[in-house]
Parts: C-alpha cells; sequence; structure tokens
C-alpha cells in the first residue's frame, strides 16, 4: 500500500463570512485519492470518449452518485490530542458556490424535519467550536470542482442554463450532503444563472424512507450487520490484537473504562487533520496501513455482512432500493418517458461504499472525497441502448459483464438480482433471516444492553 509523502499549500478562499484559509497537505497518511480534485476529473472532452470509437452513440440520460466534500471529523481520539476546527480557520461559505436554494421534505412537502443522524452531531462541538461532519471550504472548493468538471464533460448534452426539467436532484437529509449539492450545481452552472432561476430546490427524504446510505433505521436487519461490525469487531479475525497493539501505545486501556478503540474513528480523526493542513501525530504514523486495512474491512463488512450469505441479502438490503430506482429511470428514458438528462445524488462514503461492492466494482479503497459514480445510458443510430459506468472517472467493468461498454438489456438483467421492491425489503427486514443464516453474528446479541453510544454508533451507517 503506497502513500503520498509531498507537501503542498493551497492559498486563500474568500467567504461570504471573511476570508477562509486553509492548507492542502499531502502527508503519509491520506492518499492523494483522499483530497486530489485530479482523481475525479473524467477527461472526456466529447460524448464520444471511451466508446469503443463509436460516434454512432449518443448520450441521452446520466445519473451520478457522489460523495460530500471535504468536512471536520466525526470521531476523534483525544490521546491524540485534538486539533482546532473553527469558522476562522476552515469553516464558512465559499461565496462563488452560494445562491438561493429551499430544501423540501421529499414525502410530505414543506421544511424538513432535522435527521435523527444530524442531530447526533449537534451533540457537541469541536475543539475551536466547529459542528462534527461540516463541510469546510475545501470540501466547498472540491465540491465546485467536481460541478465544473462535469460541466466539461458533458458540455454537448446538459443545456448551460439551469432548467429544472434538465436535471433531477436530491440529497440525504445531512447539511453536508445539502451544501456539496449546492456547490456541484454552482460549479455545473455558476450561482449567477442559479441566482437568477431561484430559488433551487434540493428535495430529501425523511430518515425513515431514505434509500441513498444504507438504512438501519427502518431496517433492523441492516442494524443487525452495522451493529456486528461496529460494536463487535473483535469477532473479526486479527482485529482484536490489532486494537490491543495500538491501544497500549496510545495509552489507552479499554481492559478498564476506556471505549474500545474503533478503526474507523481512528481514520476518520486522521484524514480531517490532514486534509486540512494538521501534522499527523508522529506515534500514530507507523500504524497507518494498519488503520486503513482494518477500517476499509469494518466498513465493507457494515454493509456487505462478513459472509457469502449474509453478503447476498445485506446487498440487496443496503442498496436495492437506490438501484433499482436507477434502472427504473434509464427504462422511462428507454420508454421515451422521463424528462431529465441528468440525475444528480449527494451521498455519502457508506453509499458508494455499498454501491460499488453492488456493481461489482469495489477494490476496497475507501472512496476520496468528492468522489462520483455515474451510470451512463447511450442510444445508437438503429435505437439500441448502452450503459457505460465510471467511477471517479474510470471506465468500470460491472458486475456479469465482460466489457465497458454493455448493451442496456444486458446491464439491467446482470444488474436486476441487486435489487429488491418494497414490498420485500420490508418484509426481509422484518424477518429473522440472519438467526438462519449467519447465527454467530447474533449470538452476542443475546441479552446484550446497549449503552447510549453503541446504541447511536449501530442506528448511524459506518462512517457517518
Amino acid at each position: 500500500m503506497q502513500w503520498n509523502n509531498g507537501f503542498k499549500i493551497s492559498g486563500a478562499i474568500a467567504t461570504s463570512s471573511g476570508i477562509c484559509y486553509f492548507f492542502k497537505k499531502h502527508f503519509n497518511f491520506v492518499r492523494a485519492s483522499e483530497f486530489d480534485n485530479n482523481n475525479n476529473v473524467n477527461n472526456n472532452n466529447d460524448d464520444n470518449a471511451g466508446l469503443n470509437g463509436r460516434s454512432d452513440l449518443k448520450l441521452k440520460h446520466v445519473q451520478v452518485y457522489f460523495r460530500h466534500g471535504a468536512r471536520t471529523p466525526i470521531h476523534v481520539v483525544p490521546s491524540l490530542g485534538e486539533v482546532s476546527y473553527s469558522e476562522n480557520d476552515i469553516l464558512g461559505d465559499v461565496t462563488k458556490t452560494l445562491f438561493d436554494i429551499q430544501v423540501v421534505d421529499l414525502d410530505a412537502g414543506g421544511e424538513p424535519e432535522v435527521s435523527p443522524i444530524q442531530r447526533s452531531y449537534e451533540k457537541r462541538r469541536l475543539k475551536g467550536g466547529g459542528l462534527p461532519g461540516s463541510l469546510t471550504c475545501y470540501g466547498q472548493e472540491q465540491m465546485f470542482d467536481l460541478g465544473r468538471n462535469m460541466r466539461q464533460d458533458y458540455a454537448s448534452f446538459l443545456p448551460r442554463e439551469f432548467d429544472p426539467d434538465d436535471i433531477y436532484v436530491r440529497s440525504t437529509n445531512i447539511h453536508r450532503t445539502i451544501a456539496s449539492l449546492r456547490c456541484v450545481l454552482a460549479g455545473l452552472y455558476g450561482s449567477e444563472e442559479l441566482n437568477a432561476k431561484g430559488p433551487i430546490t434540493i428535495p430529501v427524504s425523511r430518515t425513515q424512507s431514505e434509500i441513498l446510505f444504507p438504512n438501519g433505521h427502518n431496517c433492523p436487519v441492516v442494524r443487525q450487520i452495522n451493529h456486528a461490525s461496529m460494536i463487535h469487531f473483535d469477532d473479526i479475525p486479527g482485529f482484536k490484537e490489532d486494537r490491543k497493539k495500538l491501544e497500549n501505545i496510545l495509552g489507552i486501556d479499554s481492559e478498564h473504562g476506556s471505549r474500545k478503540l474503533n478503526f474507523i474513528f481512528v481514520r476518520d480523526d486522521i484524514v480531517a487533520r490532514v486534509t486540512h493542513g494538521y501534522p499527523m501525530p508522529n506515534i500514530i504514523k507507523p500504524f497507518l496501513d494498519m488503520i486503513e486495512k482494518n477500517a476499509i474491512k469494518m466498513m465493507y463488512y457494515a454493509f456487505c455482512g462478513q459472509s457469502e450469505a449474509e453478503r447476498k441479502v445485506g446487498l440487496r438490503l443496503t442498496t436495492g432500493l437506490a438501484v433499482g430506482a436507477n434502472l427504473d429511470r434509464m427504462e422511462e428514458t428507454v420508454q421515451g418517458k422521463r424528462k431529465h438528462k441528468m440525475c444528480l445524488y449527494s451521498t455519502h462514503d457508506s453509499t458508494l461504499v455499498a454501491l460499488l461492492a453492488s456493481f461489482d466494482i469495489f477494490d476496497h479503497t475507501w472512496p476520496p472525497f468528492a468522489a462520483d459514480l455515474r451510470l451512463e445510458l447511450y442510444e445508437d443510430s438503429n435505437g439500441r441502448h448502452w450503459v457505460k459506468v465510471l467511477y471517479c472517472g474510470k471506465e468500470q467493468i460491472t458486475r456479469g459483464n465482460t466489457k465497458v461498454l454493455v448493451p442496456y438489456e444486458e446491464f439491467k438483467e446482470n444488474m436486476k438480482p441487486m435489487t429488491i421492491e418494497k414490498k420485500e425489503y420490508d418484509k426481509i427486514c422484518k424477518s429473522k433471516i440472519l438467526e438462519e443464516i449467519a447465527n454467530a453474528l447474533l449470538v452476542h446479541e443475546k441479552d446484550e444492553v446497549e449503552d447510549e453510544e453503541d446504541k447511536e454508533d449501530s442506528d448511524k451507517p459506518a462512517g457517518m
């Protein structure tokens, strides 16, 4: 596993609240992809690039999932020494991304309620006063750049003038994803154009009906799979030994009162520091590969299960509704019933890990900030439709396929087993299916009493 050793500094960014200064540094820990926008450039200057030289193919529809931009940490490790995240340093709004938006409840209309996940962030403040999980100035720049890249990639496909009939947008009901979508739209159209057409509506779903992240709030089976990985990670081979080794180095005594060290939490703290220019504690450097390896394994298991039997169930429950909706939108386009040229979904690393696994293109690398997954639908001169999938600008060979460019019917057929209808989803979520396929997974839950922190970590998707 290779890490970037360079060192770079970016200048100041003007914001509506003054000047937001941040430093972009490449240290040993964070992969370049964690904060390098060049990894998100598709580099397709015309719509036919990467289509096996087929000039008869015409782009008809694009769906894009993207992870939010760089954020403050959700979790901190006090023994590493906390750093300051304040409005004067890295928080605040970047002026060029600002325009009038209206966030609405997708299910009931009107102003949405604050989600339980967002409320969990607001229970405490980081050193310096910032909220955990907040999109930073640098994160806004990343998302603005992603929008500009999409404008370049789809210049001849998507009109420069904003029209809600051309583009459908949706975000999870978390402040950083809503702000990230705002920044992408600003990069795609420009804030002046959007203000002229505003307010721009951003629909969000209630937590109970959210399909844009693995949802343990409405599905006990998803929660059980997440709980096994996030709370009982010592059951994963090798984890207990690695955890104790790291705890010993950091002076944490989990045998006598302290909480067990969670590799995802450690990674979250360090990635946020390094991304925003704070130095990495020297004491942690020898263990970076171990932390990364275990954190990504925890994330994968939290959404996909720890065995093949669980995986067949888990993936359909975590992404099946979303993938089904993607296929439905493609079908509507094929049938001439969908007017939107593009759909944008502002989501999380948890969403992308599960989706990449569902498409069978997950390479066990953590999705970087501003990572994007694109589903492109084309039509040839004979009226036949084709699909191409890209992740962070790289063409992918998806589940069951042998080529990048796939006939639409084959793509649909190969992905159909990964989808699920709402009725079946509800039935499985209420079932005892995990007891039938993985008794070992649930043995620790018998008579278990969760404390408040364990309950919160089990309710939220890993990484959120």
